[in-house]
């Protein structure tokens, strides 16, 4: 007797759960796509800014709105197909400050030496994605901008290479620059040029007690005490915990003391770096008790905070709201409403960082809002 042999099918069949699945997920993308066209509607200032600074323009789409665009904003645009043809195109509506910061052009030497007397070699000193070595570095060694150079962290920072430009780099910016192959024999070499709060700061040194002892009257002991590199050092501040230097630094990190430490404390405390700590509670209570202690425009930039309307609400007049924006654009996709609750607070520069979903429309749909917008604004 023949054995009845299952049914297997060659081609996937859509199961009715996975067609209602699809059909839902349709419909959200819908919806959202439809909310954020009225939002851009709402705010199309907000539009423009988003399509200048972060929507891959077409050429087409350029050429047509060209009298429109505020070129600044195109050029530090990263989605756009940046090329030769491009510059050459565009040459006199490049504004040449902000091309020089974009560290998405095709940079090369052929490139900058084709524009050299075009770009402005301070941003171009500090812009991290030129393909730094040392020729390139020596080819223009009269029109870099050297105190930027010392900050920019991508350079080839060998010892031959600050030796070779000791002359010319500025030790403030080296102090705090955690690319440096730090070690004690650099240190000794630069003593008298360092500045040594702000190397007292930097947590890439190599923190020991050898180092600590050997330079121990020209630390600044106040930003010792904030160094998580030397202040979390468990061997480093059990050996030191009798020096005179050290004796009444806080070895305990603020962001583990607990709301009656602080309390206790309070008045030895230094607030502004208070103000700048990662504590996993800051809460509504917590600041409402220290707020006429805190530095707010610190506290406006620490990434720590709450990111909820309702902690941004209560302390409105409060804010800084250029840091604050600065802060929490960069560190989250905001929701539309998170946007219009605070419309009139926050900072342009927030279209820098945020999208608002623009992204996520299709072409034909920024095409629509372009036409609807853009035309009736020229």
């Amino acid at each position: 007797m023949n054995e009845l042999v299952p049914y297997k099918p060659t081609g996937q069949l859509i199961t009715p759960l996975a067609q209602r699945t699809e059909i839902v997920a349709g419909t959200l993308v819908s919806i959202e796509q439809s909310e954020t066209m009225t939002f851009f509607r709402e705010f199309p200032d907000i539009f423009i800014c988003c399509l200048e600074k972060h929507y891959p323009l077409t050429s087409e789409q350029l050429s047509r709105y060209s009298d429109y665009w505020y070129w600044p904003n195109l050029m530090i645009n990263n989605s756009l197909e940046w090329s030769d043809e491009f510059i050459d195109q565009y040459f006199f509506r490049i504004d040449w400050h902000w091309a020089s910061q974009n560290a998405s052009l095709p940079w090369s030497i052929d490139l900058i030496e084709a524009y050299k007397d075009k770009w402005c070699w301070d941003s171009l000193s500090s812009n991290e994605g030129l393909p730094w070595g040392a020729v390139i570095l020596d080819k223009y060694l009269d029109k870099w901008d050297w105190s930027e150079l010392s900050d920019n962290e991508k350079l080839p920072w060998t010892l031959d290479f600050i030796y070779q430009h000791d002359s010319r780099l500025d030790f403030n910016k080296l102090s705090i620059n955690h690319s440096l192959p730090w070690s004690i024999d650099l240190i000794e070499k630069y003593t008298h040029l360092w500045n040594w709060s702000y190397l007292s700061s930097n947590r890439r040194l190599p923190w020991s007690i050898e180092l600590f002892e050997k330079y121990i009257n020209k630390w600044d002991c106040r930003a010792l005490s904030w160094n998580s590199a030397f202040r979390d050092n468990i061997n480093l501040a059990s050996r030191l915990e009798g020096n005179d230097v050290v004796r009444n630094m806080n070895w305990k990190p603020i962001k583990k003391m607990s709301i009656e430490e602080i309390r206790l404390h309070s008045n030895h405390f230094n607030w502004l770096e208070v103000s700048k700590s990662h504590r996993p509670s800051w809460d509504i209570k917590m600041i409402e008790e220290f707020q006429d202690k805190l530095d707010w425009k610190e506290l406006s930039r620490n990434r720590s905070l709450p990111t909820s309307i309702q902690f941004i609400k209560h302390f409105e007049n409060k804010w800084d709201w250029f840091w604050l924006t600065m802060n929490l654009s960069d560190q989250f996709n905001w929701e539309q409403e998170f946007f219009r609750e605070f419309h009139l607070r926050w900072h342009p520069i927030v279209t820098s960082r945020q999208k608002f979903g623009l992204l996520n429309l299709k072409p034909d749909q920024v095409e629509k809002l372009a036409g609807e917008i853009l035309s009736c604004s020229i």
